[in-house]
């Protein structure tokens, strides 16, 4: 037993393995700093069954061949200059997954809490709004199809059809157009089959209580769509 007065003694033992195991740890520690981490899309290709992005992560590094998982049956090309948040297994920088894409300069902004929104940079939208109703835009138009041989169906307590121009259908080249003549103040029936006129009428003009406007329906907003 030491006594009083003695040198203190020291473990250099234990010293030097704590500085061994930091030593086997670093490269580590360096690769689970690396395993993830954000960048900016520089360019994308949409050509194979995955996207393969070039992205510039922090500081100046550039990654090629970088493959962006996306969720089976959604699918979007994005633009360069939007952002993502990149995993790289085991830390190896080679090999990169790109998980999510977003891109501040497009996302709608102020849903409601619980609301989704499915959109482009082009303004087309498909909005589940909190009051339950399914809203759907496009500046260009909407188009349905399916087989020949198939059905389209709408089912609803009421249906409302509202066109400021002209209302038309056709059946297997039968067809008839309903014409709003603004300057005329007059309604245009047209029909006609394989393209060739056979049909028209025009109709007395109307008064301008019953003239159609934009907004036919007091309870209905046609811009807002509630």
């Amino acid at each position: 037993m030491a006594g009083f007065g003695a040198e203190p003694q020291t473990n250099k033992g234990a010293s030097m393995d704590f500085r061994a195991i930091n030593k086997h740890l670093r490269p580590l520690a360096n690769r689970v700093m690396l395993m993830v981490a954000r960048g900016v899309l520089r360019a994308i290709n949409d050509a194979g069954g995955l996207q393969i992005v070039q992205t510039a992560l922090l500081e100046g590094e550039m990654r090629d061949e970088v493959e962006r998982m996306q969720n089976y049956g959604m699918t979007s090309h994005p633009h360069p200059g939007a952002e993502a948040a990149c995993v790289f297994p085991t830390g190896n920088r080679d090999h990169g997954l790109a998980v999510a894409v977003d891109d501040r300069r497009y996302r709608p902004k102020q849903l409601a809490e619980g609301e989704v929104m499915v959109y482009s940079s082009f303004d087309q939208f498909l909005h589940l709004r909190e009051d339950g109703a399914l809203e759907i835009y496009a500046p260009k138009g909407i188009v349905l199809h399916t087989e020949d041989d198939q059905m389209i169906k709408l089912k609803a307590g009421k249906i409302m059809r509202h066109a400021t121009e002209y209302d038309g259908a056709d059946v297997a080249g039968y067809a008839e157009k309903l014409w709003w003549l603004e300057d005329e103040g007059q309604w245009w029936w047209e029909y006609w089959r394989n393209g060739a006129t056979f049909k028209a009428t025009v109709d007395h003009g109307i008064a301008p209580p019953e003239v159609p406007s934009e907004e036919p329906d007091p309870e209905w907003d046609w811009e807002t769509g509630r």
